[in-house]
């Protein structure tokens, strides 16, 4: 087998050192003859990663915009003597929570974030393993900072930091979101949207 590098043959492992340095940044490695902009593989990754950090952006917008909408519906209140306020019709157990005063929804985020592969698991093109370093994940996060949200989303049963015993039953409302946008997710990114 022949092995060619911009327009003379080389060794195997000349060719295979130039891979493993273009794969790693370091290098870069102009595309085949079907290319008439002198395009380098590693602008074309660069391009990938930019196209696919936008369609995630976006995939976590939906799922945002579903989350708050989940966390839309009203009840009525009262306000306790302390003026504190107090739900008359809160959410059945399942269903996401009720808004009370809107902080939950309010504090809904969602972003993009790139993150090292914990164990590598990824190959060039040679079957070669990459470093954990060289491996970069793209993730959408939708989330919250408020302490309660998580207490609501998986619920909680145990004593609470006021010395009250609290049985609270699940009121997902982020893992609904995701499931129920699952399909627009995977159409945005992979591009397929009609």
């Amino acid at each position: 087998m022949s092995w060619w590098l911009n327009g003379r043959q080389v060794s195997e492992a000349e060719y295979r050192r130039k891979q493993r340095a273009v794969f790693a940044g370091r290098e870069t490695w102009k595309a085949g003859s079907g290319s008439s902009d002198g395009e380098t593989i590693t602008q074309y990754v660069k391009a990938t990663e930019r196209q696919l950090t936008q369609r995630m952006n976006l995939a976590t917008q939906v799922v945002r915009g579903r989350v708050v909408e989940l966390l839309s519906v009203g009840q009525d209140v009262r306000r306790s003597s302390s003026g504190r306020l107090i739900g008359l019709s809160p959410s059945r157990p399942g269903e996401p929570p009720r808004v009370l005063s809107g902080r939950l929804r309010q504090s809904i985020t969602a972003r993009v974030a790139r993150t090292p592969s914990s164990k590598g698991g990824a190959f060039d093109e040679t079957g070669a393993n990459l470093p954990s370093q060289e491996v970069n994940n793209i993730v959408g996060v939708v989330g919250t900072n408020v302490q309660y949200a998580r207490r609501l989303e998986r619920g909680f049963t145990g004593t609470d930091s006021r010395g009250r015993l609290i049985r609270q039953a699940p009121r997902p409302f982020l893992f609904r979101a995701l499931q129920e946008k699952l399909t627009d997710i995977r159409r945005i990114l992979t591009g397929t949207l009609g």
